[in-house]
């Protein structure tokens, strides 16, 4: 395995071109790459923020879904069917699920 290594990094050291060195400062030129940035105080992004802590300070407890509760008998697999078919409810509408 290392002497693939090895062979796949002579191989593109050899491969590799000599560039000028004024074209490399001809990209890399100072001058064009200047930057500024806003004012970071009072910025749409911390108003953002503090508005969803708020709204989530607030609402919290009030908007948590209903959990899904079962408001009927439980049927066992040996039991009738609901359905009226006479049928265990294994072999009648619990086969389906």
């Amino acid at each position: 395995m290392w002497a693939g290594v090895g062979d796949k990094v002579t191989d593109l050291v050899f491969r590799m071109e000599q560039v000028d060195a004024g074209f490399l400062g001809s990209l890399w030129n100072a001058d064009r790459m200047v930057t500024q940035h806003a004012d970071a105080t009072g910025s749409g992004i911390q108003a953002q923020q503090q508005a969803a802590i708020e709204g989530s300070q607030q609402g919290g407890e009030a908007a948590r879904p209903e959990p899904i509760r079962r408001r009927g008998q439980k049927v066992g697999r040996n039991d009738p069917c609901p359905c009226g078919s006479g049928k265990k409810y294994k072999k009648c509408c619990g086969a389906a699920a």
